[in-house]
């Protein structure tokens, strides 16, 4: 489920009011604080109802057996589920005087080396989710998915910029979508191509909605397009279109996707004389980028024949910084 700025779950452990409390709190202070946060203080909540852990129980117990939940998942959301909870048992640590642990500080990991879709697997993709488009109940959810593909390779969005598109947010008559407060609170207009424009129109004539509040993409069942669905349905579309795991053995992302835009965009704009100091910027600003050395970082990973792109990109963004960002995940 997806929580606005002024809805909030349910919570029904000890901790309950606690944690409504701190969500407030979060959320006047300027931190969005809706479905990602709201969904791991659902879980926390209930990971304290089915151990029975009260207001009595020490809070560094409380925290260890938390943490011992991820120990088979990737460190940084680890790291992710860790730092939201501490940073509540803080605040209730100034709040209310409870007595918390030393916070723990995890090792550096090894940064995830994207992974760029070459132009026959993006063909193998994009044929196998289109033809698997039934005429069916399920037509509503294959459509979606395939028009959520479409903006991730062909515009570069990030996952939930796409999934939490509504239906104000698209122009029918412009062929524009608008991105509202994306990551680093950026917004940004982007343009649809004629094929794209053409089947999100489709989708929208094959569902229902209540305003132009109610989201875009929706399930045969007219809820809206849950994450874990679109990972479910990207994994076995990989399997399906024949595409290999990557050399480490595993999956390719959906950010993959966004990965390999942000190359062939850049890459089109050299092979058509465009001058690459001016191209980096106007890649920035139509990702969503905070600066243009988020861009340089971001393409950074690339196969060998875009090697004299990227040192290009390299010699500008020296010349300019000389500080480094995290990878964007």
């Amino acid at each position: 489920m997806y929580y606005r700025d002024n809805e909030l779950p349910v919570f029904k452990s000890d901790y309950s009011k606690y944690i409504v409390d701190y969500i407030k709190h979060m959320r006047a202070n300027g931190f969005k604080y809706n479905s990602t946060t709201c969904y791991v203080f659902l879980r926390f909540d209930k990971f304290l109802i089915e151990n029975n852990y009260d207001l009595t129980v020490p809070v560094g117990k409380i925290i260890d057996e938390w943490l011992k939940l991820f120990d088979l998942i990737s460190l940084v959301s680890k790291k992710s589920y860790y730092n939201i909870i501490y940073s509540f048992f803080v605040y209730l640590n100034k709040v209310d005087n409870i007595q918390i642990p030393e916070k723990i500080f995890f090792k550096k990991h090894e940064r995830f080396i994207p992974y760029i879709f070459d132009d026959d697997e993006i063909t193998k993709i994009f044929d196998k989710a289109y033809n698997q488009i039934p005429n069916s109940d399920d037509k509503i959810t294959y459509q979606s998915f395939y028009c959520l593909l479409c903006l991730y390779y062909g515009c570069g969005l990030r996952k939930n910029e796409a999934l939490n598109l509504k239906v104000k947010d698209y122009n029918l008559e412009t062929g524009v979508i608008t991105i509202w407060k994306g990551k680093n609170n950026v917004s940004r207009i982007i343009p649809l191509s004629e094929s794209i424009n053409k089947n999100i129109m489709i989708l929208m004539e094959l569902n229902s909605y209540s305003d132009n509040d109610d989201f875009i993409f929706k399930e045969h069942n007219q809820k809206n397009f849950r994450t874990h669905i679109l990972y479910k349905m990207f994994k076995s579309l990989l399997k399906k279109a024949g595409i290999a795991l990557r050399f480490d053995g595993k999956s390719q992302r959906i950010h993959d996707l966004r990965h390999t835009f942000a190359i062939n965009a850049l890459k089109q704009m050299e092979i058509k004389g465009y001058d690459t100091y001016a191209s980096l910027p106007l890649l920035s600003v139509y990702m969503g980028h905070k600066s243009v050395l988020e861009t340089e970082y971001y393409l950074k990973f690339t196969k060998s024949e875009y090697t004299d792109v990227i040192n290009k990109i390299n010699e500008f963004s020296f010349n300019i910084y000389n500080n480094e960002v995290e990878y964007e995940e």
